[in-house]
């Protein structure tokens, strides 16, 4: 159960990235950046609960 409760955590926590990127001037890589930054603060956050290591 405290498993399907992180796991959905980290679901919504990783929806919290972005999926669509508009901003003006910026580019794909812009994004790439911006979603691997995402991540990181994403995974670390689910660390620091405790959540098993994927």
């Amino acid at each position: 159960m405290k498993r399907t409760i992180l796991l959905a955590g980290a679901f919504f926590l990783l929806a919290g990235c972005s999926t669509v990127y508009v901003k003006a001037g910026k580019t794909a890589e812009d994004f790439e950046k911006d979603r691997e930054a995402c991540e990181v603060v994403a995974k670390k956050e689910l660390v620091a609960r405790g959540a098993a290591r994927t």
